[in-house]
């Protein structure tokens, strides 16, 4: 292990963690170094309470994911995790009325966000993207609107969204009731996200430690890892939670990993991060991605979402889908090797 694993800053700006967490992390008291921090935490509870509250107006559902609920429910502090945007997860349905409330109280598209007018191209995005992220310059502050749960795990999105329902649970916060994913859902959530990222910054690994698992029922938590085909997932998180904190969780059973399913998540944790990656990077990327779930369906999925890109709609207009998957693989030799727009 690195020694720089144990360096604060590195911590806070490598991996995304609050002092208050390195705190804990490295036994150390940070004191009123960290109060700065903790005054924007604060008014990012403050923004999450008031976009919430503007849902609720225009009686919408939804259910917030990670941000300051998570926080709450795993240090009883709604100002401790980072947060640089909220994440709001909606029924399909819900989208578009939620996408042009924001628009109309001071949220625009973020660069490289588009919500298309022409009804293929928006039909486009919802089957092929799962949020759409609009940006408040006045509150310095990014709303994702999710109305996927995951994109591209082994469950087709009906299937998924029953599941969803029927793992949620209220929470009472700031003097108001929200629905949230129930532990077992909320933990597995946590698990899947860091394994898609491959645990690029340890501030995922930090929320699966510090979360309160014996409020999480092992016998239901394992029905939804089936559910899901997430074995291999909660296995890597159970090896990387062995390493950085000598312990795993209270429940966890043994399954085989490949090498490079491991190999590749522990250099993501300890090398730099690349917002632009190369060829190579991104086939390495992919290759990971191949090992997240078994069976032919996530396979399939994946080989299909090559062919879809937002930026390709922005470019061209044409009328049939299929178009756009036979203009994917020009679109990305122009971008990637001949480094056209």
């Amino acid at each position: 292990m690195s020694d720089s694993i144990f360096d604060r800053n590195y911590l806070h700006e490598r991996h995304r963690l609050s002092h208050q967490q390195i705190d804990r992390w490295l036994k150390e008291d940070s004191g009123r170094e960290n109060l700065p921090e903790k005054f924007r935490l604060l008014q990012i509870v403050s923004q999450f309470i008031s976009v919430t509250d503007l849902l609720r107006k225009h009686d919408i559902l939804f259910v917030p994911l990670k941000g300051p609920l998570l926080s709450h429910r795993i240090y009883k502090d709604a100002a401790v995790r980072l947060s640089h945007d909220l994440d709001i997860l909606v029924d399909q349905e819900n989208l578009e009325p939620v996408v042009q409330i924001l628009l109309e109280n001071g949220y625009a598209l973020v660069e490289g966000a588009i919500w298309p007018e022409r009804k293929i191209h928006k039909e486009m995005i919802i089957e092929s993207v799962h949020h759409v992220e609009l940006y408040n310059k006045n509150l310095n502050l990014i709303v994702e609107v999710h109305w996927k749960f995951f994109p591209g795990i082994p469950l087709p999105q009906q299937k998924l969204q029953e599941i969803i329902r029927k793992n949620l649970m209220e929470v009472e916060f700031a003097g108001r009731t929200f629905r949230v994913l129930n532990e077992e859902m909320e933990l597995l959530f946590l698990m899947i996200h860091g394994s898609k990222h491959a645990w690029q910054r340890l501030k995922w690994l930090v929320d699966i430690h510090e979360y309160p698992a014996d409020y999480v029922n092992a016998e239901s938590f394992y029905a939804l890892v089936r559910q899901f085909d997430a074995e291999r997932i909660v296995a890597q998180t159970n090896l990387l939670l062995k390493k950085f904190y000598g312990k795993c969780l209270p429940f966890g059973r043994k399954s085989r990993l490949p090498k490079f399913f491991i190999r590749y998540a522990l250099q993501s944790i300890e090398g730099g991060i690349s917002l632009n990656l190369t060829i190579k990077e991104h086939i390495w990327l992919y290759c990971y991605n191949w090992y997240l779930f078994p069976g032919a369906y996530y396979k399939w999925k994946m080989v299909a979402d090559l062919f879809v890109r937002q930026g390709d709609m922005e470019l061209v207009g044409y009328s049939f889908k299929a178009a756009y998957y036979l203009y994917r693989p020009y679109s990305f030799i122009k971008r990637r090797i001949f480094h056209g727009e």
